[in-house]
């Protein structure tokens, strides 16, 4: 199986500028302006944590078909869409997953123009149910993507890991966080389908992807996967409820699905504090070991922060 690693997240934002200045703001990230993608009718923004990043993702011009998705997406507000995969070779890729039971989209070349006049270049395909399996009992399924390594490729990567130094001490993504109303199913079918392992034990489930750290080397430790349901775990403090609430909402609104992404900090409380201070609603769980975002602050994202 070719390895695989978290590449970022996208949310779906009405507005760009907005969504812009309030991570800038209210949550204290470096948010760099991203580009125009010719063709798609969205630009974007990126927040970099090394290990991944966050993309704010939105429509410029409606008229284009590409962006239909996006549109039909915000029409209950700004959510989380889905997720990336990044491999090195995009074909073997696609033949391994579809030799487990998925069906894999023809590649897109994909670009986009930085501000600066640089043109990063990619590969992408999209993961879809098998035909004629159950499309209804689907997982949540990401697309992959190949980054080209020409000379903007590898300065992309450096800029990266320069870009994911932010005025409150988040760091590098320690997970992407997915909402189902069945963690041990789900896991069941990643290991399945994709080849992951079951991380650890207890709740929530974590997901590794076996060789994803090697795939872009350069921006360390891959991410792992993690599954909630809209139950809120104990013990029922505020942290484990605003997960709850932001996994059911998903759940209600989309079903399962990507929700958000946690974080790693070197110093949780000096975070939480910081975040506070800039009018953002945190609650540390019992314990002090993590804490959690609302959603309402980060434009119907969850995050956490992980010590």
């Amino acid at each position: 199986m070719s390895a695989m690693r978290l590449d970022h997240m996208l949310l779906a934002v009405r507005d760009l500028d907005t969504a812009t200045f309030d991570f800038r703001q209210r949550l204290g990230m470096n948010v760099v302006v991203g580009g125009v993608h010719p063709g798609r009718g969205t630009h974007n923004s990126l927040v970099h944590f090394g290990s991944a990043y966050l993309e704010l993702i939105s429509v410029n011009d409606p008229s284009h078909e590409r962006s239909r998705p996006f549109l039909q997406h915000l029409e209950s507000g700004d959510a989380p869409y889905t997720f990336a995969l990044a491999v090195d070779d995009l074909d073997a890729a696609g033949k391994a997953l579809t030799a487990r039971g998925l069906g894999v989209e023809a590649a897109r070349d994909g670009s986009r123009q930085t501000p600066e006049g640089v043109l990063l270049k990619w590969k992408s395909a999209q993961i879809v149910p098998a035909r004629g399996g159950p499309s209804a009992e689907a997982p949540p399924l990401p697309f992959l993507i190949e980054w080209q390594g020409d000379q903007a490729g590898q300065g992309w990567f450096r800029d990266r890991v320069v870009q994911g130094r932010h005025p409150v001490p988040w760091g590098p993504v320690h997970a992407l966080i997915i909402a189902t109303r069945d963690p041990i199913g789900l896991a069941r079918e990643y290991t399945r389908l994709f080849g992951w392992e079951v991380g650890g034990s207890g709740d929530p489930i974590h997901l590794v992807m076996p060789g994803g750290s090697g795939v872009n080397l350069a921006l360390g430790q891959a991410p792992a996967i993690v599954l909630v349901s809209g139950t809120p775990r104990a013990p029922m403090d505020q942290a484990n409820i605003v997960v709850g609430k932001a996994a059911q909402r998903r759940l209600e609104r989309y079903g399962a699905g990507v929700i958000g992404l946690a974080i790693k900090t070197p110093n949780i409380h000096e975070a939480v504090d910081a975040l506070a201070r800039r009018g953002a609603r945190v609650h540390e769980a019992t314990g002090g070991r993590w804490a959690a975002v609302d959603p309402a602050d980060a434009h119907g994202m969850l995050i956490e922060l992980i010590a």
